[in-house]
């Protein structure tokens, strides 16, 4: 990988970024972010490897845009055992 943020293909609403830092996947990540969903009511899901990701990349959506909402942060397995509960 490339030092810098790389944006995957797009498969029915799955964005991956995949880079060797935090630091190199936010300018993508931000972009993505700030689009607007179809539905206003739907938060964009992003699934990290821990919480400390989380935290870091709540913290990156708050210095850009003056404030983190409607953006839900999930473990991979909270995804997993979401769909099996239902």
């Amino acid at each position: 990988m490339s030092g810098q943020g790389v944006s995957g293909a797009t498969t029915k609403g799955l964005h991956p970024f995949v880079a060797s830092t935090a630091a190199d996947l936010l300018p993508g990540f931000l972009d993505w972010i700030s689009e607007a969903p179809a539905d206003p009511f739907v938060p964009h899901v992003v699934v990290v490897p821990n919480s400390g990701i989380a935290e870091y990349l709540e913290a990156a959506i708050r210095d850009r845009f003056g404030v983190c909402a409607n953006v839900e942060f999930l473990f991979p397995g909270d995804r997993m055992s979401t769909r099996l509960n239902s």
